[in-house]
């Protein structure tokens, strides 16, 4: 139900005043006129026939009673219904490898995209994704209800953000700090998504018993010794029987069955030295041989199906971003309506109106 109100109503008085005054003014100024007409005859003044002085004489009566109107606040108060959803628990596991310092894709994203348009040189899939993390982070602080953790993750994984937490800023902060260039470059080679997933979940511990939601944001499977897979790999799925209510999202990034070197030295803008040649295997079977790493979407499938969870392919950034949107929708729990009082000001599109009848009495006083 809309109500009209007005801030200062006590003004509506003058209004009728200044109406009722320009309207006697206006039948003065008229009677004077044809009288001047009978005595004179056919007038040839600057404002010719009935119709067009009946018009301004109108407008010269509209305009100070609608200016006195605009003066009082006029506003209407609708009343909105707004679904109410029950609050998300997420936490991001970022993919930190040096393999997400391969380019997004072999021609450097240009059909793509979503791309940070500054970016002076080819986006890597750790920018890309980057970029899209922290504009889905963006849109959930518009909302102020969700709240989110942040775990990284190469061969190993550490909780950045320990606990869920509705400070978002703190969130993007920490995440940029996470994902710069050095510190990609300082961590130990290997992607272990096992640990990403394990510690991904003990931020969980003793949150409210929410819908809890895991997203992994990654270029490929899990590599690393095969040891220490084996050990998380454990280690994750114990703790995924051991957290009820989690849903496990594994985002792939990256153009899928093209494989692409990594660069191996980076310039202060953060591009690759053309010059500086390409990363090189470690201590292994393949040692010094060319680093090469592809997209494997259905190594990231089965592994996401071991986890009970689902797999996205995002091969660009627009499809991360709608990826990462759709996993939200799809798990938001609604609980309620909720009704909201919206004041709409009137008092802005009223003044517009008047502007435009000055113009038009101006146009009328013309010959």
């Amino acid at each position: 139900m809309e109500i009209l109100q007005f801030d200062h109503p006590e003004y509506l008085l003058f209004a009728i005043v200044v109406g009722i005054a320009a309207v006697a003014a206006s039948l003065v100024w008229f009677r004077r006129r044809m009288a001047i007409l009978r005595f004179f005859g056919n007038n040839s003044g600057r404002i010719y026939g009935r119709k067009r002085i009946v018009s301004f004489l109108a407008l010269f009566c509209l305009i100070p009673a609608g200016g006195v109107v605009v003066l009082s606040g006029p506003y209407y108060a609708a009343q909105k219904e707004q679904d109410v959803f029950e609050p998300l628990l997420i936490v991001i596991a970022q993919d930190i490898s040096k393999s997400m310092l391969a380019p997004i894709s072999a021609n450097g994203g240009k059909s793509g995209a979503g791309l940070h348009d500054e970016m002076p040189c080819v986006p890597t899939r750790l920018q890309v994704a980057g970029k899209e993390v922290l504009h889905f982070v963006e849109k959930l602080e518009e909302q102020q209800r969700d709240k989110v953790g942040l775990v990284v993750f190469a061969r190993f994984a550490y909780p950045a953000i320990p606990v869920p937490t509705g400070d978002y800023l703190l969130f993007k902060r920490r995440f940029v700090k996470e994902t710069l260039l050095e510190n990609v470059l300082t961590m130990a080679e290997g992607s272990n998504h096992w640990a990403g997933v394990e510690r991904a979940l003990h931020v969980f511990e003793g949150s409210t018993p929410y819908r809890k939601l895991v997203i992994i944001v990654t270029d490929g499977d899990p590599e690393a010794p095969p040891d220490i897979l084996a050990k998380s790999r454990d280690e994750a799925l114990a703790a995924v029987k051991m957290t009820a209510g989690v849903r496990i999202y594994t985002v792939g990034i990256g153009e899928p069955g093209t494989v692409l070197p990594v660069p191996l030295v980076w310039q202060k803008n953060g591009c690759p030295d053309p010059d500086g040649g390409f990363m090189k295997q470690g201590p292994g079977t393949d040692r010094n041989a060319l680093l090469l790493t592809e997209t494997n979407p259905e190594m990231l499938q089965n592994f996401s199906n071991v986890l009970g969870g689902t797999y996205v392919h995002a091969s660009r950034g627009t499809d991360l971003a709608h990826a990462l949107k759709e996993i939200v929708s799809r798990e938001r729990v609604k609980t309620g309506v909720m009704h909201e009082t919206v004041l709409v000001d009137l008092g802005e599109p009223l003044l517009l109106v008047l502007l435009g009848m000055l113009g038009l009495l101006v146009l009328l006083k013309r010959p």
